[in-house]
């Protein structure tokens, strides 16, 4: 059973050779644009749902779920029920 949390050390060896180049690489592009979008801006000590992201970014609606799921997935962003929010460790309250 997997915890709640999957990170990469958490994964099977056989799971980890299927990370291949392109896969990476796709990941790393989705970074980069949530990047290029403000997408962790806009979500800074905000909580919002795929459609008010959508409309902030710009990013088309039928796109914008599957694009948050994937950051979501990877720890980038935090999901609570329907809405999306970005803490950073940094600024985060102790």
């Amino acid at each position: 059973m997997l915890s709640r949390e999957l990170t990469l050390d958490k994964l099977p060896r056989r799971a980890l050779a299927r990370l291949d180049l392109e896969t990476v690489f796709k990941a790393s592009r989705c970074v980069l644009a949530a990047e290029k979008l403000l997408v962790f801006r806009k979500l800074h000590w905000r909580e919002l749902s795929a459609a008010d992201i959508s409309k902030r970014t710009g990013i088309k609606h039928k796109y914008c779920g599957p694009f948050l799921e994937f950051l979501v997935f990877w720890g980038l962003l935090k999901k609570k029920g329907r809405l999306y929010h970005f803490w950073d460790s940094i600024t985060a309250p102790r």
